[in-house]
């Protein structure tokens, strides 16, 4: 069609072909052109035609023509992408190829256009690129690792992919395992290999997706627990893959389930899909096929995308946080509609929806894991707790990784899981283990090979079993004969394989003394819950010795059935009532046969039951022959129902074996269910009273291990409330003296979240509920809104207190006290018994109190006697002291009195020498110059005098005596300094305290010691080195403090004087120096280099009468009086520092004025 004299054949295939084509003339007008061309460019139904392209495609007629004008030439000309506008107005990407074409001449006679429009292929390239780099991300954020698993049809194995995963969960490279699968079977534990094997070939056999657990190693030798997911698909050419994801579950075995990274997987399948689609061939209709094919690869690779991560065990999510606050999810998969109960959409549009479901008591730590994040750019973990829109409680766990963005925003992508079945799995295996240990029947479990794994204790003593590893030693076998072995291995074992269970009476062999135990034996296979294959074999069997004597007995006398005390009855296969013996009549409450079999099986049963028996029972008993479990049966009389062991099953004809009727064989179990209940009230009644008398126990030991009231208190009111699983409990002393009286809280043990009520309450406030604690009564309080009286009613309520229970105290000393145990959150009865064991520990508390107060009385007692006889030591001391003191400042009075005296009477002729030698000089020079004088006018003297001169040798007498003159005014003026330093010293004129130098003082001691610093014969000369420093007169009282500097002066040149005669000095040196301290004291150190002080005697340096001198050489009282004055009088330090070879430093303080100084 739309041609001009072209064949019919020709024009046909521009008809149907797929390819949108166009010839045109060499002015590029239309020759003619495909049907495709029409409905890809938009073109109307008529003739194109000699028409020109610039009227058909105006928007790309141009550059058209420019490739047309080329192609005219003998080029060809393709483009793989090109935008244009279509006659319609709307913009498409097309991919055009131009060629010239010849005519019969073989000229050029035009050109052929041929076109595709690639619009949808660049949008599926775009949207998988999109989906590529999200998926990129996801995967690379969610830990674990991603495998394929290839089961080949002939057996063979092959990991055709295996992310990078592996190199931290099995250490080892992905490209060790994509190489060789073995690699991964080896890394696997060689106990959990064979669980392995099976679970893979299950879910090969069923299609079902693959779950495994187990053990792996490492490459250096860790073990680890991990945790296998993958869905089978199976190939058209028989062979099976599973998409799936390992992880490491090693923290699940400790409570915490992680999940590690994997990345490359995802990342690989759509880089390996995206390349096909840039590959093209020069055919067009190949060049279909291949977006064809890359249309497929996303769809392929987005169902693998929600395929994984349907099967990955949680929500994945990305989180974003911005710099201003706000917060959204840029992407959550499905699985929150399990986890949350919410849809994607509800989450991308407001994130709120999700933190409004946290636990409350969980916020505030879940955003300060979110924060804490933030803050460090480090992995976010957290677990918590939700409350979904159906009002269920859920705990669950978080892990992501931050990434902080170009624009400053912070995106996590994580995963978040459900933990809620982890969280009380454990709780509920323990109860079940404590049911198992204290049940009396025989409880164990095997492997499904029969090998022992777990036997309790009652199962081990029945058949005489010592200790567990002998149970996992032993098969199922080994309890039973070899004829019961094999009708167990032939009957038994296929039946419980095949139908989940079988029980039957058997026999047990005891292992000891190969006795026959007759028991009731129920075997019966241990599912996965999540694949319903049977793992292991469980048996719940007892021991019937008793009741088969019974029985044996029994039969000697009646048949089985009429004296069966079990319901026994037999129906039509329609369920029409046809036999019932004795005991089943009475059990139902039917008077006869003939009233039962007037009954239909459902009037025995209620609706509910009758529906579960049709849909469950019925199909189970046609199918398998029988049914067992535990059902209920209705009185017929009085309606009640009956808790029933039920067996039903088919009577079989003999010669045909088609069932004929149905039977059952019915037990009431409502003394069993009854005793069941009464164990339960009885475990939990002994439970609770083991635990009251723990806390009486404990508390009775802590008051006969501590007279420590408070810490006996604290004990109790703590044991208090957590056996009672209170909110607060606290013990409170009434206080009568105070104005108005009072309640004074002193302990209390109570939750974190509640304030405390420490301290004082007035008792006006409490109410009339003082006056029975006074009488001794207690006050329980169940519900306050409903108790009676206002004024405490209103206390209570002002507390938030919802019930309350308060038992008083009295002392042997009647002192009231109470132990106040209340609830805050919700109301709370209290039980007679929790009274009870109040009153107990109240009763234990007036002891430990009673006890205190006695240890008190004597302690006191005690204390009052040792601080008596403290100071009747303290007064003779002190006396002794005084007394010391008084000889001490008589004999220095004494001394200062003869000293001054001496002084005193050396003073008046020294001054009176002193005064008159220098008129003496002034007279002796005069005489000598008159001399002088007359030798110059006379130098002839007469014989006489030149005899008197040679005589007294003038010239010797007139150089001496003025040298002579000036020695005798050296003299005095030294026997003056001493007078001066005794006076000094004494200071018997200053006997009040008044300003004076210190350094003076100091001079006038080394003065008077000058003698002792002078070198001997055996010692040498004791260098006094001083380093005074400015300061001002100080208020003291300077002859006490002469003495003082005395003292230790004397002390240090004894100690250099030792160290000299032991050989151990070379340069004995004193170092006396003075400062001004920050606080306004002065401070003197007067250190030697001396042999130094013991540590054990510097402990005892000022103690009276202590000396390390020979007796008759000191007296012990130098430094301890020299502590005195600093110290007592003058209200300064006095310190020592010694250390053995290196020498003494005594420092004494004292402030430069002094209280009450005028």
């Amino acid at each position: 069609m739309y041609t001009q004299n072209i064949p019919e054949l020709t024009q046909i295939l521009l008809e149907y072909t797929p390819v949108a084509v166009a010839m045109f003339d060499r002015e590029m007008r239309y020759i003619a052109v495909s049907r495709k061309w029409l409905i890809d460019h938009n073109c109307s139904e008529h003739s194109l035609i000699g028409l020109c392209n610039c009227q058909v495609l105006p928007s790309i007629a141009q550059r058209w023509r420019e490739i047309h004008d080329r192609c005219l030439t003998g080029e060809s000309h393709q483009c793989e992408a090109e935008k244009i506008t279509q006659a319609d107005g709307s913009c498409e990407w097309l991919k055009w190829e131009c060629r010239p074409w010849y005519d019969t001449n073989a000229e050029i006679g035009g050109t052929i256009f041929c076109t595709e429009l690639i619009t949808e292929l660049l949008q599926t390239q775009q949207a998988l690129k999109k989906s590529q780099a999200r998926v990129t991300k996801l995967a690379a954020n969610v830990p674990g690792m991603i495998y394929q698993y290839l089961l080949h049809s002939s057996g063979s194995i092959e990991l055709p992919y295996v992310s990078h995963g592996c190199r931290h969960l099995l250490e080892v490279e992905p490209e060790i395992l994509q190489q060789n699968s073995a690699k991964f079977s080896e890394r696997i534990y060689p106990e959990d290999y064979s669980a392995f094997i099976e679970s893979m070939s299950i879910s090969a056999d069923t299609l079902l997706p693959w779950l495994w657990e187990g053990r792996i190693i490492t490459s250096t030798g860790k073990l680890k627990w991990v945790r296998q997911s993958g869905r089978p698909e199976k190939q058209p050419n028989g062979d099976i893959i599973w998409d799936g994801l390992i992880i490491d579950v090693s923290d699940k075995k400790l409570a915490e389930a992680q999940l590690y990274q994997y990345k490359e997987l995802l990342e690989s399948l759509v880089e390996k899909r995206t390349s096909q689609l840039n590959i093209t061939n020069t055919q067009l209709q190949a060049e279909i096929v291949e977006r064809q094919k890359a249309e497929a690869a996303l769809r392929k690779s987005e169902t693998r995308f929600h395929k994984l991560s349907a099967n990955i065990p949680g929500v994945l999510y990305q989180y974003v946080l911005c710099p201003d606050g706000a917060n959204y999810f840029s992407y959550i998969n499905a699985a929150c509609r399990q986890i949350y109960e919410l849809e994607p959409e509800q989450i991308l549009d407001d994130s709120e929806v999700l933190f409004k479901l946290i636990h409350p008591e969980d916020l505030a730590n879940f955003y300060k894991s979110i924060q804490t994040s933030v803050e460090t750019l480090k992995s976010w973990n957290h677990e918590w707790r939700i409350v979904t829109p159906s009002g269920r409680l859920k705990w669950l766990q978080g892990s992501s990784r931050p990434e902080l963005q170009p624009n400053g925003d912070i995106v996590w992508d994580g995963l978040i899981m459900d933990i809620t079945e982890r969280r009380f799995t454990e709780e509920e295996r323990q109860k079940l283990v404590a049911l198992i240990e204290n049940s009396p029947d025989f409880i164990a479990m095997a492997t499904l090979e029969g090998r022992g794994l777990f036997v309790n204790k009652a199962g081990q003593k029945l058949v005489g079993i010592e200790n567990i590893d002998q149970v996992r030693q032993s098969s199922l076998m080994d309890y039973h004969t070899p004829e019961d072995s094999e009708f167990f291995t032939k009957e038994v074992l296929p039946q419980v394989i095949k139908q989940g269970s079988w029980q039957g009476e058997f026999n047990f062999k005891h292992f000891q003394t190969g006795t026959l135990i007759p028991i009731e034996y129920n075997i019966f296979t241990i599912k996965d819950h999540k694949n319903g294959q049977p793992i292991a074999l469980a048996t719940i069997t007892r021991d019937i010795t008793d009741r088969k004597l019974a029985e044996e007995e029994r039969q000697k006398f009646v048949s089985l059935v009429e004296n069966s005390t079990d319901f026994i009855g037999i129906a039509t296969l329609d369920a029409q009532a046809w036999y019932l013996n004795e005991a089943g009549l009475n059990l139902v409450g039917l008077d006869n046969l003939e009233q039962f079999r007037q009954t239909h099986v459902s009037d025995y049963h209620t609706p509910e039951d009758w529906a579960y028996f049709q849909d469950h029972i019925a199909p189970a008993v046609t199918e398998h022959g029988r049914w067992q479990g535990e059902f209920q049966f209705r009185h017929f009389k009085s309606g009640k129902l009956i808790p029933i062991e039920y067996n039903v099953f088919l009577i079989n004809d003999q010669k045909t074996g088609k069932p004929i009727a149905l039977a059952n064989v019915t037990r009431d179990i409502s003394e069993r269910k009854q005793a069941e209940e009464a164990l339960r009230q009885s475990e939990t009644k002994y439970r609770e009273l083991g635990l009251r008398e723990q806390l009486i126990n404990r508390l009775a030991s802590q008051i006969r291990q501590s007279l420590n009231l408070d810490q006996v208190l604290e004990t109790a009111i703590q044991e208090i409330r957590d056996l009672l699983q209170i909110d607060r409990c606290s013990f409170s002393w009434f206080k009568p003296d105070t104005t108005p009286p009072s309640w004074e809280t002193l302990k209390e043990a109570k939750h974190k979240d509640f304030p405390s009520l420490l301290g004082c309450h007035p008792a006006n406030k409490i109410g009339p509920a003082t006056e029975m604690f006074l009488k001794q009564k207690i006050l329980q309080i169940d519900d306050v809104e409903q108790f009676h009286e206002p004024i405490h009613r209103q206390f209570l309520e002002s507390l938030g207190i919802k019930s309350e229970i308060v038992l008083p105290i009295k002392t042997r000393s009647g002192q009231i006290g109470v132990i106040v145990c209340g609830h805050w959150t919700e109301t709370r009865p209290w039980t007679d018994s929790e009274v009870e064991l109040l009153q107990a520990v109240v009763d234990q508390l007036a002891i430990a109190i009673n006890q205190a107060e006695l240890y008190a009385h004597s302690k006191e007692v005690a204390q009052t006697a040792t601080q008596q006889a403290q100071k009747i030591e303290n007064t003779l001391k002190e006396l002794k002291r005084t007394q010391t003191q008084l000889v001490q400042s008589e004999k220095m009075s004494s001394l200062g009195q003869l000293v001054a005296g001496v002084a005193h009477e050396i003073n008046n002729p020294v001054n009176f020498i002193y005064g008159n030698l220098a008129h003496a000089s002034n007279y002796t020079e005069d005489l000598l110059k008159l001399i002088k004088l007359y030798q110059q006018e006379y130098p002839q003297a007469t014989d006489a005098i030149s005899e008197k001169i040679d005589a007294i040798d003038l010239n010797f007498l007139v150089s001496d005596l003025p040298k002579i003159m000036s020695s005798m005014k050296v003299g005095s003026e030294r026997i003056r300094e001493i007078v001066q330093s005794l006076r000094t010293f004494s200071r018997l004129d200053e006997a009040e305290m008044k300003k004076v130098d210190i350094h003076e003082g100091i001079e006038s001691t080394l003065m008077i010691l000058q003698h002792r610093l002078k070198p001997k014969q055996f010692h040498q000369a004791i260098e006094v080195i001083k380093v005074y420093a400015p300061l001002p007169k100080v208020v003291c009282y300077a002859g006490q403090l002469n003495q003082v500097f005395m003292n230790l002066l004397a002390n240090a040149i004894d100690a250099l004087e030792e160290g000299m005669d032991k050989g151990l000095l070379t340069t004995p040196t004193i170092r006396i120096t003075t400062e001004m301290q920050e606080n306004q004291n002065i401070a003197i150190h007067i250190a030697d280099n001396g042999i130094g002080i013991k540590p054990e005697i510097q402990q005892r340096l000022f103690d009276p009468f202590f000396t390390t001198k020979p007796v008759g050489v000191g007296t012990g009282l130098g430094l301890s009086i020299s502590y005195q004055i600093v110290v007592d009088r003058h209200n300064g330090q006095l310190h020592c520092i010694s250390e053995l070879g290196r020498g003494t430093k005594f420092i004494v303080e004292i402030p430069t004025t002094q209280a009450g100084d005028t």
